[in-house]
This record gives structure tokens, sequence and C-alpha cells, in this order.
């Protein structure tokens, strides 16, 4: 009987330590939002209180042996009694977290175990005493105190399970009473646009989201990381079977590395009992130097960097590529609400992303190895006691990196976002630095970047504070748990156990110990790290296009156009931009679109580009519905220049060229003095290798126009889109152009955007476009004018009544018609056809 009880405690020791990681690690599985309580004051206090009883038990026991016996006590009775100190540590540890209410009954069997358990030790130990009447006493009392104690416990659970599984909550959570309450906050937050995700004025499609927000919407660490899946393809070489294989014979080499590890002290210890012994020590001294060689820089670690470099360049180009044509296949609606800075932020930020799985197979599974290889030598060669210390250390490490993980996971958070937000303005200023020169701002620019280097800096060094703390916290308990060990084995070489060998066995072995204890200790705050520094890439990847296209080519006739309907309106906006429009434009003839700013003149553009996808209605050209088209056929044969494009800080020839790659010197060079544009490359230094600096900035407005007037002309589109693409040429250069693009793109459709009335007057149909893109006026300039409406107003204004202007005008005129014989000027027009 007494055996039995003996054993059934060991028993149910081992069941408890299942109990108490299931509910762990449902924790992080969970699926859904957990329900948040604390513990009250009374529930702690019993708990601690038991688990000090069996440090009381375990002092006791102590005593008992060293001052009866002159020895340890029985290994098997400590390591039960250190496995319930670890248990009950751990357990109580995970109570303040955040578990849902299903969990209850795990909670409820752990405590009824424990109680059962302790009910059976008072029975053994009333039974049969094994230690003096004193101290089994003591041992008796502290069985009964934790056999009620556990029943306290016990039926505190259960009340809490019957009332809602929150009567433990203390008064920070009192105050919500309901679920409806806390609704009621959560709506009040949305109202006023302070809370929840995706509520940023600047972040629509919720990039900049904390992670701690994130993780708690998909209700827990589990489903987050599983986010992550997307860059498993960057992680593996796949269908390469050459740089799969150096990544499998890497991860050997590795696990070799380490058992190798382990291997020298052993041998170490063994070369100095020979020479102490007066034995032969060339054996060992050959395999110590053997094991050695294999351990250095020149041997295993050499080969698995070796074999590993071709693996990483892989999966770092891999990265970056797919990252790139990522961003640039997604639609237009992505480009508008993401600025640039966050995407070079997530691509730089994630650049470390491929060694998560590196973690797992380089990191985690050889450290695993080299701590079970180390505590099973350390357990051959001390016994029992080396482990109980261990264990004891472990568990202290357990408990710190999860209050560690706690502590810095929403710190590491609140530093990222300071830090991404630093950068954003650090570019913001530079690469505005003109707007913010002649704006006089120079100051206040200043200002506000030291707020935010100010803010980033305090971010990073409150985080840096925590991370030094814990790490303070690591290593007095690794010291401490050495200076015990080492005492425990110099008192066995002492009393003549053990030998010097040993003691030198037990300094490399404890050394190979901390190294994976060190990792198990950092991985989770450094693949936080990795996470959260990945989050915005992962967003970014995870993106699908709004915009998709057809199967088929146009087939172009004319380049007529027709809009059916059409209306458009941003996303998440009640406010039609375009209310059931329908034109049709007809093949080969220059149109004009004019109105007020906001009346949809360049949603127009947008949608014909299908850059944007309309409400309702569709667009045709040639009778084919643009949504059935592919995207290159479309663009093959439309183009438009942009009322502010961006040039590449690149050379005059790239940018012009950038039309037409396939395009000669020669013909780059004609599409220039089409565009007025040749004689001023040719003035500068350079030339046509001349730089055109930071989106231009070299360049005056006027000439950059030229620049993709020209680039126009070299492409050729058969329907051209043109949005105030002379708006900042004087009138005697916007009379060349104009005579430039009549020839160029002759008998093509030309559509432009103006607000500059004379520079549209010639052309075949003027559209008046009003509030809503409605169509108010439609006709060629005399009938406009003639209408006497909204269009011939605005021409009166624009004339004035200065003879000057009407005289200037008619000279423009007549300058048209006699500048077509004119071969060998800048106006001279050579078709390209």
């Amino acid at each position: 009987m007494d055996d039995l009880l003996y054993i059934g405690r060991d028993i149910g020791a081992a069941a408890l330590f299942i109990v108490t990681v299931l509910p762990l690690f449902l924790s992080l599985v969970q699926t859904t939002r957990a329900v948040e309580y604390k513990p009250s004051l009374q529930f702690t206090v019993h708990s601690w209180f038991l688990t000090l009883s069996y440090v009381g038990d375990s002092i006791t026991l102590l005593l008992e042996s060293v001052r009866g016996r002159g020895e340890l006590p029985d290994a098997t009775a400590s390591f039960s009694y250190t496995l319930f100190v670890c248990i009950l540590v751990l357990r109580l540890e995970s109570l303040p977290t955040k578990e849902q209410a299903s969990g209850w009954y795990l909670n409820c069997a752990f405590w009824l175990l424990l109680h059962l358990i302790e009910l059976a030790t008072a029975v053994r130990i009333a039974l049969r005493p094994s230690l003096p009447w004193s101290y089994s006493q003591v041992n008796f009392g502290l069985a009964i105190y934790r056999a009620l104690t556990c029943l306290i416990l016990l039926v505190t659970f259960i009340r809490a399970y019957r009332e809602g599984y929150m009567s433990l909550a203390q008064s920070d959570l009192e105050n919500t009473d309901s679920p409806d309450s806390a609704t009621e906050v959560v709506n009040r937050d949305d109202e006023d646009g302070r809370a929840g995700p995706g509520l940023h004025t600047t972040d629509y499609l919720g990039l900049r989201k904390e992670a701690y927000d994130e993780i708690e919407e998909l209700g827990g660490w589990i489903a987050y990381v599983k986010r992550f899946h997307i860059f498993l393809r960057y992680t593996w070489p796949f269908g390469r079977r050459f740089l799969q294989f150096r990544f499998i014979l890497t991860f050997n080499l590795l696990v070799a590395e380490r058992l190798v590890a382990v291997q020298q002290p052993l041998w170490s210890a063994a070369l100095i009992d020979a020479i102490s012994s007066k034995r032969s020590p060339w054996r060992p001294f050959a395999m110590f130097s053997f094991f050695r060689f294999l351990n250095s820089d020149m041997c295993l670690y050499l080969l698995e960097n070796l074999m590993w470099i071709d693996v990483d360049i892989y999966r770092k180009q891999r990265l970056k590529k797919e990252a790139h044509f990522k961003v640039l296949n997604l639609d237009s609606y992505f480009h508008a609400f993401v600025q640039a800075t966050d995407i070079i932020q997530a691509i730089d930020n994630a650049s470390s992303i491929d060694k998560l799985l590196d973690q797992i197979i380089f990191e985690l599974l050889p450290n695993l190895f080299t701590l079970v290889f180390a505590i099973n030598s350390i357990y051959r060669r001390f016994g029992p006691f080396m482990v109980i210390i261990i264990m004891y250390m472990i568990t202290t490490y357990a408990v710190t990196e999860k209050q560690y993980v706690a502590a810095t996971m929403e710190e590491y958070g609140q530093f990222v976002t300071a830090r991404d937000s630093h950068e954003r303005r650090r570019q913001e200023g530079v690469r505005g630095w003109q707007t913010v020169s002649v704006h006089n701002q120079v100051e206040h620019e200043c200002e506000m970047y030291d707020a935010e280097v100010d803010s980033y800096l305090g971010q990073l060094r409150t985080y840096k504070i925590l991370v030094y703390f814990f790490r303070f916290v690591d290593s007095f308990t690794y010291e401490i748990s050495h200076i015990i060990g080492y005492a425990l084995v110099a008192s066995m070489v002492y009393s003549g156990q053990r030998t010097i060998g040993d003691l030198t066995a037990f300094l490399g072995l404890w050394g190979l110990l901390w190294g994976p204890i060190e990792y198990f200790t950092t991985i989770v705050g450094s693949m936080l790290e990795e996470f959260l520094d990945s989050a915005r890439l992962r967003r970014i990847m995870e993106q699908k296009a709004r915009i998709s296209y057809g199967d088929r080519s146009l087939k172009y006739d004319k380049g007529e156009i027709r809009l059916d309907r059409l209306s458009f309106a941003y996303p998440g906006s009640k406010k039609l931009i375009i209310g059931d429009l329908s034109l049709t434009i007809k093949g080969g003839t220059k149109v004009a679109l004019v109105g007020p700013s906001g009346a949809g003149k360049s949603t127009i553009f947008k949608l014909l580009m299908r850059q944007l996808l309309p409400t309702q209605g569709a667009v045709y050209i040639d009778g084919q519905d643009i949504a059935t088209l592919t995207r290159d056929s479309l663009h093959e044969n439309i183009s438009v220049m942009q009322q502010s494009p961006f040039i590449f800080n690149n050379t005059v020839m790239y940018n012009v060229r950038y039309g037409n790659p396939n395009a000669t010197d020669e013909e780059c060079h004609q599409a220039c003095r089409r565009a007025g544009l040749h004689d001023t490359i040719m003035a500068r230094d350079d030339g046509y290798e001349a730089n055109t600096g930071e989106n231009g900035t070299n360049f005056s407005g006027g000439e950059l126009q030229r620049l993709l007037l020209a680039r126009a002309f070299l492409e050729q589109p058969k329907i051209m889109l043109i949005d105030e693409g002379t708006s900042a040429l004087d009138s005697e250069t916007e009379a060349s152009i104009k005579r430039s693009i009549n020839k160029v793109f002759a008998g093509r459709t030309v559509i432009i955007v103006a607000h500059r009335l004379s520079s549209i007057k010639h052309v075949d149909r003027i559209i008046v476009l009003g509030k809503g893109c409605k169509i108010v006026e439609d006709g060629t300039q005399d009938e406009l004018v003639a209408m006497n409406g909204v269009y011939a107003e605005s021409w009166k204004k624009h004339l004035g009544d200065s003879a000057e202007e009407e005289e200037n005008d008619g000279e423009e005129e007549n300058h048209d018609e006699e500048g077509d014989d004119d071969e060998n000027s800048e106006e001279t027009l050579i078709n390209l056809d």
C-alpha cells in the first residue's frame, strides 16, 4: 500500500505537468478573442502559500538527511518536490494571462488532481512515516494544509464558472458589467474615429496596424503566425534541387557540430584523468584534438557557411524581386492609399524574414539536441541533483521569458511605429526640400523631425532598458545555478566521488547547456521582432489587385471611344465623381474636355486607362469593352501624358526613350525636335546624357512638359490622352507644340484636358463638363461661342478687352499657317509614321 501511494504521487506529478502545459498551449492556438480576467488577491495568496509549502517540505527533507545521515536526501523524493514547485510556479504564472472561459475544466482538473495527490501523501505519512516523528509531523501537517487549500481553490474555480467565469476579476475589470457595455465603448470610440483598426485617417488599408491589435483580432499567436505562410516560398528553394541539397547538408553539418561540441569536454576530462592517474594520455589527447579540430572555424563551421552562401543569396534575390514585382503590379487603388515611403520601409524592414524558418531548422532543433545531450551527460556523470538544479533554472527562465514577452511585445510594436514615422518624416523632408525652402519652413521641418527623433529614440530607450533588465535576470539565474552546481561537483571531487577530470567536464558541459537555454529564452523575443518587422510587407503581399483584365486583345479600328452610362465613386465614399455619363468620341478626332477643378476630367482618363473601376457602366474602344481586354493590348494602344508625372533620376535620353525602349538615338532626337526641346538639351554640357535630377529638379516645368511630349511622340499610341500637357509653356512654344501634335497624331484619337482655352480652340470638339461630370455644353469653338453660354463667358474672360491680345492671337494663327513649310526650324514637324 505504501509503495502504491508513493508511486501514485510520481504518476500524479506527471499528470499535473500535462494539465499545466495544456492550457498554456490552448491559449496560444485559440482562434477567438480571449476573455480577460485576473485572479483575486485571496486566490493568489492561497496559491503562493501552497507553493511555499513545497519549498518548506524540500528544506525539511534536506535538513533531516544532512543532520541524520550526513548525505543528500533521497533523489526520487527531491525530484518529486522539485517537480511540484516548478509545476505550481508555471501554473500560477499562467493565471493572469488572457484565457478562454472554455478552459475552466483544465484549471479545475489541476486543483482536483493536486488535492487527491496530497490526500494520498497524508495517508502514506500517517501509515508509515519515513522520517523521524518531529519531521513527519511537519510533513503530515503540510500535506493536510495543501489538500484543504487545493479543495478551496477548486471550489473557487467552480463558483467562478457558474457565475460567468468573471468572479475572479479585480476592480480594473469589474467596471465592465456586461458585454453590452464593452460594445458601447467600442462603438463610441468608432464614432469618434479613435479606436479600432483601419480608422487612421491615412492608413485605409491597415498597413500600419499595431501587431498587438492584430494578434488580438485573430485570437492568438498561432493564428497570427499562420498569416506568414506566404513567406515560406522565400525560405525553402522550391524547384532548385542543388540548393535543396545544400540546405539539407547545412542542417546535417550543424547537427554534427553540436554533437562534436558535446564530445569535446568529455574527452578533455578523459585526458586530465589519464594524466592524473599516470596512464597513457595519447588516445584521449588524439580524440580531444580531433573533436577540437572538427569544432573549429577551419572545418564544420567553414563547410556550413560555404554550403549556405548560394542558398542565402537565392532567397534574398527572390524575396526582393517578387516584392518589387508585387508592388508594381498592384493597381492604382493601392498606390493611391499607400505612401511610397511605407512601401520602401516595409521591404527594407522585412529583409530578414527568410530567417524565420532558419530559427526552427538551424537553431531550435540543433539547440534542442544539444540541450538533451548536455543534460543527459550531466545526469550520467553527476546524478539527479544536478538535474534538479537545471529544472529550477529552466523554470525560472520560462517565467522570465513569459514576463519578457508580455513586457516587450507592446513596447517593440510602439518602437516600430515610432521608427517608421521618424523615417517617413525624414524622407518627406528631404524629398520635399524645394517646397520646404521656398516656403521658408526649414526651421519648422527641423522641429517636426526633431520631435519624431525624440519619440523614436525614447521608445528605443524604453525597449532597450527592458531587454537589458531581463538579460540581467537571465544572467543572474545562470550564475547562481552555475555556482550551486559547481559547489556540488566540487564537494563530490573533495569526497573522492568524482575526479578532477569530472570537474573539467562539468565546466564544459555547463557552458554547452547555457547556449541552448539562452537561445530558448531569446527565441520568442527575436522571432517576435522579426514578425513585427515583417508584418507590413506581409500585409502588402496579401493585397489583391482590385482591377482585373480580360484575355482578349484589342482589335484597333478607328479609335472610337464610348462611355456608356458611366458612374464612379471612390471606395467608401457615397459621393459620385462621375454620375451616369454617356459620351461617344469618334475615332481620329481631337476632343477637349474643359470644366472646373473636381469635375472629373482626370478621372475619365483613369477610367479609360482602367486604373479605376467604374461604379456602374462601361467603357468601349471600337465597340470592345475594355474590361475584357488584356492589360498589354490596352496600354499598347492608349497612352496618357500626366499632369504631374514622375521623372526618373537618370539621363534625359533615358527619360525620353522610356516611351519606346527600342528607339534609336536619332529617333529620340527627332522626337525632342518636335517637342521644341532639342536645342535646350544640346545647350547643356552633357547634352542628352545630362541628369534630370530628383523628379526632374534640374529642368523647368515647361522643359519637363516638353520632355514628356517628346516621350509621347516617340511612343506614338493610337489613342493619346493629354492632361494639362502645355500648361507650363509660353504662348509661342505652345503654338509650336500644338502643330506637332496635329501632325504626329493626325488621324488618331486625341483627348485633351485643359484650362487654358487658347490651347484647344482648334480641336474638332470641345465638351464642357459641370458638377458630377455632367455635360453642360458640347460643340466646336465657334459653336460654343455662338451659344453665349458657360464656355462663351469663360472665353470672353480669357480674351479680355485687350486689342493687343487679339492682335497676338491673329499673329499666332498666321504663324500656324506659315509654319508648316519651315523644314529647318524647331517647329518643323517630321512624321514618324
